[in-house]
C-alpha cells in the first residue's frame, strides 16, 4: 500500500484580525452552494467519524473535522514531551485523544503498518513529528512557565481573540467506529472518510490542577470562570478560526467539535450547551471578504453539523 503521509500542518491566525474588527478575507466561495449553511445537531452513538463515513458514502462533499484541542499540549494525553505519541486506542472519553488516535490508527492501517499493542508505533511518531508536534503548545513542556509557542499567556487572556488560532493538517483519513460483541470498541478501517483535521483550542475554565506542570493548570483562565460572556467569546473565537480555516482549506462540510464544552467548561457547561447553536449560528451570519464582495461564512459550507451521542 502507498505511503499515506499525511500535509504538513498550516497554522490559520485571527487573533489581530478579531482584536481590531477586521473582516477576514476568504476565496470565492462554492459556486454549487446557493444558501449558507446553517447548524445542525446530528444524533449518532458512534461519534462524528460515522458520520463522516455517511457523508462521504454520497459522494459530493469535501470534509473538515474540527478537534477540541489542549492549547497547552498538541494531541492532549497522547502527544508526549519526547515527540512520541501514545495511548492511541478507541476507548478514549475525550474528543481531542480519540480523533487523533483515529488519525493515527488508520494512518498506520493505510500504510500497512499496525498500532502495537502497547498504542505505540514508530509510524505513529513519524506522523506526529511530521505533522502537529511542537506547532503549538507550552514553550517548556516539562516546566511550569505559562509560556506558549503560540505567544498566548492563556491565564491572562482577557479577551475571546486571543483563542482565534487554528492549525490545518489535510490528507488525513478517519475510520468508523464500532462496538465488538464484549463491549469494546475498535476503528473499522474498512469504512474510511479523507478529511482535513482542524485543530482549535477554546478557554479553560476547569479544575486547577495542583500539579505545576500541568497543562491544564498552566492554561487555566481565572477572569472566564467568572465571566460567562468573556468565556463565551473565547469560545466563538476559537470556532470563528476553525471554520474560516476550513473555509480556506476548500471544506465544504464542517464537523464541528464541542469546543469547551466539557472538562473545560468549569462553572459554564450548562450555560454553554444551551447556546452553542446559536453561537455557531452568529459565526455563520458573519460577513467575510471575498473578490466579488462580502458573502456570510454560511455561504462556504453545505452543512455545519454537531454530532451528540444520544
Amino acid at each position: 500500500m502507498d505511503d499515506p503521509m499525511c500535509e504538513p500542518c498550516r497554522h490559520f491566525g485571527f487573533k489581530g484580525d478579531l482584536r481590531n474588527g477586521v473582516r477576514p478575507s476568504l476565496p470565492p466561495p462554492p459556486s454549487h452552494i446557493t444558501q449558507p449553511a446553517r447548524f445542525e445537531e446530528v444524533i449518532d452513538p458512534g461519534g462524528l467519524t460515522n458520520v463522516g463515513v455517511r457523508l462521504h458514502a454520497e459522494g459530493r462533499f469535501r470534509i473538515g473535522t474540527m478537534v477540541a484541542g489542549n492549547s497547552g499540549r498538541p494531541a492532549g494525553a497522547c502527544g508526549y514531551p519526547d515527540g512520541t505519541i501514545r495511548s492511541l486506542h478507541a476507548e478514549h472519553s475525550t474528543q481531542e485523544e480519540d480523533v487523533v488516535s483515529n488519525w493515527m490508527h488508520s494512518t498506520c492501517f493505510n500504510s500497512g503498518a499496525e498500532v502495537a499493542a502497547d498504542g505505540r508505533h514508530a509510524y505513529a511518531d513519524t506522523i506526529y513529528a511530521s505533522t502537529i508536534c511542537g506547532q503549538w503548545g507550552m514553550l517548556e513542556p516539562e516546566g511550569d512557565s505559562t509560556r506558549t509557542v503560540q505567544k498566548v499567556d492563556y491565564t491572562r487572556a482577557i479577551q475571546g481573540s486571543y483563542y482565534a488560532d487554528a492549525w490545518v493538517v489535510d490528507g488525513t483519513s478517519l475510520s468508523a467506529k464500532a462496538t465488538a460483541p464484549n463491549g469494546s470498541r475498535f476503528f473499522d478501517h474498512t469504512q474510511q472518510y479523507p478529511t482535513a483535521l482542524v485543530f482549535v483550542a477554546g478557554p479553560n475554565c476547569g479544575q486547577l490542577p495542583k500539579r505545576p506542570s500541568s497543562t491544564m493548570r498552566r492554561t487555566f483562565n481565572g477572569y472566564m470562570v467568572e465571566d460567562y460572556g468573556l468565556f463565551r467569546e473565547g469560545v466563538k473565537a476559537a470556532l470563528y478560526a476553525g471554520l474560516l480555516a476550513l473555509a480556506h482549506t476548500g471544506c465544504d462540510v464542517a464537523l464541528l467539535a464541542h469546543v469547551s464544552a466539557g472538562i473545560y467548561a468549569g462553572p459554564w457547561k450548562d450555560h454553554l450547551w444551551r447556546d452553542f447553536e446559536a453561537i455557531v449560528n452568529e459565526l455563520l451570519s458573519e460577513e467575510c471578504g471575498t473578490p466579488s464582495g462580502p458573502v456570510p461564512l454560511g455561504r462556504f459550507f453545505d452543512k455545519v453539523c454537531l454530532t451528540k451521542l444520544k
